[in-house]
């Protein structure tokens, strides 16, 4: 038995003393759809790109250890939060060219909760009480969602703009989820009685919540009013908190918790388990290059609207956008995708660059890096908070009936 226990350590160690090796090596750089986890393993700590295609885990050892990651709006880079002595560390790292850049270090008096890229280029991230925004240079209080309790992980609704964030602690037994407009100033608050929210992603689909609930130990599927929709059991480390992403192409669901990655169906049916040697501990996991469509900025009134186009993998495609008022859902069917947005009288007549007048590279071909910089005009007529929005699809010249549609985006007029 001591011999079999022996032997097991030495293997475990060898597959560590690998693993850590490999950062030596050139790294690959990851694809649309590849995963970004934050984990740890004995003599390393940081972020990792995960290649589910070829099974395999690649460490940067550019990143310091690092406990939240966000994309960045070039949809090639990301930018990495990790504590060191002085307070938080902000990093941007562009695995594309191989370049690490420290943005800010600041003594933030309370861990990072949670971390997301909002719809306007800045970076959003919830710190005990508050919900702050980084604009790559400085940390600015955007509003105290709550007095009595800590708020935890954050994410963005893709259909009203609103950050929704979670209680990470109980209070009186009545845990939140608060909902924050930066259009009208407000949070409204979603009581949750029956779970403790750990960990929680939006569904661009359908609007959904996807939470991880500590008590039950389920992840729960809820509505816009936090009533649930549907829960399968996930079995999860005791004292764990596991991550999740949502692959919005596809709609299945990212669950990284103690050494293993899951895939679900939405339906809950588990599609996929890896586990990579070494015994690599994830605590967050997010989806790499799953914004090919982003905005910069506020929708001012008055003023062009840039966004970015950047299909990674699509460079010299033919490309196309339209605009809409009618929304997201249910979205168009096209060659077995789902483009989200309703058609409606300004789809028609600003499809593939159409209305010359409001908008500029509505069409056109993506640069060697498959990127290019569309716009459109808010007139000073359209009333305050109306909703954009906006979809765009590459397509391949060489078959026209290839296309890859980007996660629409949802511009306020302001």
């Amino acid at each position: 038995m001591l011999q079999t226990c022996t032997s097991r350590v030495v293997a475990v160690t060898l597959a560590v003393a690998a693993l850590i090796a490999s950062l030596a090596s050139a790294q690959p750089i990851p694809k649309p759809g590849d995963l970004l986890v934050c984990g740890s393993i004995p003599g390393w700590a940081g972020v990792a790109h995960v290649d589910l295609a070829n099974n395999t885990l690649h460490p940067y050892l550019s990143v310091p250890p690092a406990h939240s990651i966000a994309m960045a709006p070039d949809n090639r880079a990301f930018v990495g939060i990790g504590k060191t002595t002085n307070g938080q560390v902000f990093v941007l790292h562009d695995p594309t060219i191989r370049r690490t850049t420290t943005l800010l270090t600041s003594p933030l008096p309370g861990a990072v909760g949670g971390f997301v890229n909002g719809q306007d280029g800045n970076f959003y991230l919830t710190d005990r009480q508050r919900l702050l925004r980084f604009d790559s240079r400085q940390l600015t209080t955007v509003t105290t969602l709550s007095l009595s309790t800590t708020i935890g992980d954050v994410t963005r609704d893709p259909d009203t703009g609103e950050f929704v964030a979670a209680e990470a602690t109980r209070f009186l037994n009545l845990p939140t989820i608060y909902r924050f407009d930066p259009l009208a100033g407000q949070v409204t608050t979603v009581l949750v009685p029956s779970m403790l929210i750990s960990s929680l992603a939006v569904s661009q689909r359908d609007g959904d919540l996807w939470v991880f609930d500590s008590i039950g130990r389920q992840i729960r599927r809820l509505d816009r009013n936090g009533v649930e929709i549907s829960s399968f059991p996930h079995r999860a480390p005791a004292g764990d908190i596991p991550s999740l992403a949502i692959d919005q192409a596809t709609g299945n669901l990212y669950v990284a918790s103690g050494d293993a990655i899951g895939l679900y169906a939405p339906t809950g049916q588990l599609m996929r388990s890896w586990q990579p040697i070494g015994g690599v501990k994830f605590t967050q996991v997010r989806v790499y290059g799953d914004k090919p469509l982003s905005g910069v900025g506020d929708g001012v009134r008055g003023a062009w609207y840039q966004m970015a186009l950047r299909f990674t993998s699509s460079a010299g495609w033919s490309y196309c956008l339209a605009m809409s008022l009618a929304g997201l859902r249910p979205g168009i069917r096209l060659q077995g995708q789902t483009i989200h947005i309703n058609p409606d009288p300004l789809f028609a007549a600003t499809v593939c660059g159409g209305l010359p007048q409001i908008t500029r590279r509505f069409t056109g071909v993506l640069d060697a890096t498959g990127a290019a910089l569309p716009s459109f005009y808010i007139g000073n007529a359209v009333p305050r908070g109306t909703r954009i929005t906006v979809a765009a699809v590459a397509i391949d010249p060489s078959q026209p009936g290839r296309i890859v549609a980007a996660p629409s985006i949802t511009v306020f007029a302001r």
